[in-house]
């Protein structure tokens, strides 16, 4: 027997487990029941409360409640009874009543309600009229003259009722001072007048409902001692059969996790938990994780390893990425040009973002800047080719848009990844200041002239390059003069996010161009990009940017010149 017990599988101690929460909610239960026939013992002295209003209404006079009705409603009685309100004296209240003749009917009816309540067995006895001005007590069991003329609470509103049924008990809790009771109204039977006629009962419930709390106590504490009990055992044999051999499954796989961490194992270990149940195959389960483990540690070095590899590839494309852009920006009288920065950061260690400046002879200089449509190896890739036919068409033609119909031909030929790129592409004319332009899908450049703001200039765009065959580019021609400047950049830019998702957009661009206020193209295109960087945050960077500034002052180079030609008469 024992013996069998041991083998138990988990599917009968989980039974043995759903009898134990049966118990206990058979004990939840029951309590529960008492709750319902504590509440079915109340309704049935709301009922009997009830009743007992209806029969005190059969036996009390009409004709002396409408009196006392119309006594109270008396002007020169509120003026009394308000005045024995504020003095705390309601004698006033007795000698008006003697002296108006309702002595006997005040009388006559108080103590006809203080027998008639140990006659019906209640706690209270009391008439009330209710009409618009209020609701007011008549009179009160007894003999008490601060009780006519008494305004009750406006909740006890009984002017409503249109029928001899009688109100709802109403169960009022009003402290120590009067403890419980429930209250129930009748309506007074015959000719009435305009006013409503009530006969109200009151029993007191304090001495009830401290019997049954009591017993429900007791029931509650009778219950826990079991509850407790019945736990008691449910805790031991499920440490005995269940606990126990979980923790040393659970010992068991934090130990190999653990040596696994330190790389201290190489081979799994069983966790020794064999019950012929569950258990058992929760046991095999964690043993057959250990070797798969170990199986795909093997697997996850060989990766790290082919993984180290390619990231030291990926190194060596970066840095021939960026020495194939040019990193020399000159200054002073440099190439006729007075400023030229520019600025490239791909999203990935390799971009597809690219720009160039070179001279094609003594008097022209070329601006290029284009973003291919896709990211990582190929982009990088797609670029490079772009950049050096760029180059090798444009020493060929000074008209940008014969430039990018060569280029678009010659990439769409090669295209077999169906990729393209965007380019604007400049032409400058040193000697005259003449720029020569056209736009192969990229976004609109940004030009200053003299002393205005930068301003965008809405070029007209043509096909992305590579797209299709035989695309035909428009060129615009734009008369550069000392001072003037432009600024062109990758579609990136503008498309940087923040945190919530909004992008920085055209006109935050165009607004940051201004906002530098820079005298030279380096501080411009190092201020947009901090406020570029600031507006994103921590936000991922998802795209290349790049910007390219470009600032036109000629008559340095001629005032450099002069001064060579100086030198070398001296």
């Amino acid at each position: 027997m024992a013996k069998n017990l041991l083998k138990m599988t988990l599917t009968r101690r989980i039974r043995y487990l759903v009898i134990f929460s049966v118990v206990l909610t058979g004990v939840i239960g029951s309590s529960i029941t008492y709750v319902f026939h504590l509440q079915s013992l109340q309704k049935e002295y709301y009922e009997t409360n009830r009743d007992a209003a209806e029969d005190a209404a059969k036996l009390v006079y009409t004709e002396d409640a409408v009196e006392l009705s119309d006594m109270i409603h008396d002007k020169g009685f509120q003026k009394v009874r308000a005045k024995a309100v504020e003095t705390g004296d309601y004698s006033i209240v007795e000698t008006w009543i003697k002296e108006n003749d309702y002595e006997d009917t005040y009388r006559d009816t108080a103590l006809f309600l203080d027998d008639l309540r140990y006659v019906i067995g209640v706690g209270d006895l009391f008439l009330v009229s209710c009409d618009e001005s209020g609701l007011y007590v008549l009179a009160y069991a007894g003999m008490d003259y601060s009780d006519p003329g008494a305004e009750m609470p406006k909740e006890i509103w009984l002017n409503d009722y249109k029928t001899t049924d009688q109100t709802d008990p109403i169960e009022v809790h009003l402290g120590d001072q009067y403890g419980i009771f429930c209250r129930s109204f009748h309506r007074l039977k015959g000719n009435v007048g305009t006013r409503n006629l009530f006969v109200g009962v009151d029993t007191d419930l304090s001495g009830y409902a401290k019997r049954e709390r009591a017993f429900l106590i007791n029931l509650i504490i009778t219950y826990l001692l079991i509850i407790l009990a019945m736990s008691l055992v449910g805790i031991y044999f499920a440490k005995k059969h269940l606990t126990t051999p979980l923790n040393q499954i659970k010992d068991a796989a934090l130990g190999f996790a653990k040596q696994h961490k330190n790389a201290e194992i190489s081979e799994a270990k069983d966790p020794g938990v064999h019950t012929n149940d569950e258990l058992e195959e929760l046991n095999d389960s964690i043993l057959y994780l250990e070797e798969s483990v170990l199986a795909e540690q093997k697997e996850l070095e060989q990766i790290n390893r082919k993984k180290g590899r390619i990231d030291a590839e990926l190194s060596i494309a970066r840095e021939i990425q960026k020495g194939v852009l040019p990193d020399h920006f000159p200054e002073d009288a440099d190439l006729n040009i007075t400023d030229i920065y520019a600025y490239n950061d791909p999203a990935r260690e390799v971009g597809g973002d690219f720009y160039d400046f070179f001279r094609t002879d003594d008097n022209h200089m070329v601006f290029v800047i284009g973003d291919v449509s896709d990211k990582g190896i190929p982009a990088a890739l797609f670029m490079m080719v772009s950049k050096l036919l760029i180059k090798e068409c444009a020493m060929k033609s000074l008209h940008p848009e014969e430039v990018l119909q060569e280029v678009n031909e010659r990439l769409f030929s090669l295209n077999r990844a169906e990729m393209f790129v965007t380019i604007w592409i400049g032409i400058l004319d040193l000697e005259t200041g003449m720029l020569r332009t056209s736009n192969g899908g990229h976004e609109y450049p940004i030009f200053r002239f003299g002393k205005e703001p930068f301003e965008y200039y809405r070029d007209h765009h043509g096909m992305a390059v590579a797209g299709m065959p035989h695309s035909k580019y428009k060129a615009h021609e734009i008369q550069m003069n000392p001072g003037d400047a432009f600024v062109v950049y990758s579609d990136g830019a503008v498309d940087a996010r923040d945190s919530t998702g909004e992008g920085y957009g055209s006109s935050h661009l165009l607004e940051s161009v201004n906002h530098a206020k820079a005298s030279n193209a380096k501080d411009l295109v190092l201020s947009v990009k901090k406020d570029i960087e600031t507006y994103s945050g921590n936000t991922e960077q998802f795209d290349d940017i790049t910007i390219l500034a470009v600032i036109y002052q000629p008559e340095a180079a001629s005032g450099s010149t002069e001064a060579d030609d100086k030198s070398t008469e001296a």
